[in-house]
């Protein structure tokens, strides 16, 4: 299932990016995103895995919750600041 979503989530991410990024800039853009998603998928098990063993099963979801609401407001600006 995670592979599926995954699959649905990177050319859509793709896709928005491109969308947004002024012309010459697309390889860096692409890097950028790239290279933010591979340091978080290599960073956050370790984070959780802390967080796990020192503070208890339960502040792992409110650590993933507070990812979330980051991206959250992340979103949000990025739509007010690119679509109106």
């Amino acid at each position: 299932l995670s592979g599926y979503l995954i699959g649905l989530l990177i050319p859509s991410r793709d896709i928005l990016l491109r969308s947004v990024t002024p012309p010459g800039s697309m390889g860096k853009v692409m890097g950028f995103a790239s290279t933010g998603s591979n340091l978080g998928g290599a960073l956050i098990p370790v984070v959780l895995g802390y967080a796990l063993d020192t503070l208890g099963g339960h502040w792992v979801f409110w650590i993933c919750a507070l990812f979330v609401a980051a991206a959250f407001l992340t979103f949000i600006t990025a739509k007010t600041r690119f679509v109106g």
